[in-house]
C-alpha cells in the first residue's frame, strides 16, 4: 500500500471495490435494475480519474466474484499503478470473518486470493468485508497477506457506529496515529 505525507501526516487512500445490495441501491436512490458492472465501471473510472488528476495511487479491494465482471477496469488501475488487493469472495452474509470457522476462512481466503490472481497476478493486501476479522483471519494471513491496521480492532458494533457516523472514522485513524 501506498503511504503518502501531506503536511507530515501519513495518508493511506484504498476503495472497496463490492457489490452494492438491494438496500444500498435504495439507499443512494439508483435504479434496482441498473446493471451493476455499468455502476462500477464508471465508479472505478472517476476514481482513476481523481486519483489521476492529484498524482497519487490507491490501493482497490476487490471482491474475487467481481473480477471478470471489471476485468477491463482492473487491468486500467494496474496499468495505472494502483495495487489490487483481496475483499474476499462475495461480499455478501457469509463472507463475515468475525464469525467463519478457521478452515471456512481458509477455505474462502485461498479461494479468492486463486481467482483475484488469474487477473492481477500477486495479491499481497487483504480487506475483509464489511471491514469484519478475526484472530483466525490474522493468522491465515500471515501466510503472505498484509493488512489495514486498524480493521482488526473493530468489533461488529464499533464498525456499525462508524458507518452510520462518518466523523467517527476520521477521528478513530486520528486516534489511532495520535494526529489531533
Amino acid at each position: 500500500m501506498e503511504i503518502i505525507k501531506r503536511r507530515g501526516v501519513p495518508v493511506l487512500i484504498t476503495c472497496d471495490i463490492d457489490p452494492l445490495t438491494r438496500d444500498e441501491r435504495i439507499r443512494y436512490g439508483i435504479p434496482l435494475s441498473e446493471e451493476q458492472s455499468s455502476l462500477l465501471g464508471t465508479s472505478i473510472e472517476l476514481m482513476i480519474d481523481l486519483l489521476s488528476d492529484i498524482g497519487i495511487n490507491a490501493t482497490f479491494f476487490v471482491t474475487a466474484a467481481l473480477c471478470e465482471e471489471i476485468e477491463d477496469e482492473l487491468n486500467e488501475l494496474k496499468r495505472r499503478g494502483h495495487q489490487i488487493g483481496c475483499h474476499g469472495l462475495t461480499h455478501d452474509e457469509y463472507d463475515n470473518y468475525a464469525r467463519l470457522p478457521y478452515n471456512e476462512q481458509f477455505r474462502r481466503i485461498r479461494s479468492a486470493t486463486e481467482i483475484i490472481e488469474d487477473f492481477v497476478e500477486r495479491v499481497t493486501v487483504f480487506r475483509a468485508p464489511a471491514v469484519r476479522i478475526s484472530a483466525k483471519t490474522l493468522k491465515i494471513l500471515e501466510i503472505g497477506y498484509l493488512t489495514d491496521p486498524f480493521v482488526s480492532s473493530m468489533d461488529d458494533n464499533t464498525m456499525d457506529d462508524m458507518l452510520d457516523n462518518p466523523k467517527t472514522i476520521v477521528d478513530f485513524i486520528l486516534d489511532l496515529y495520535m494526529i489531533k
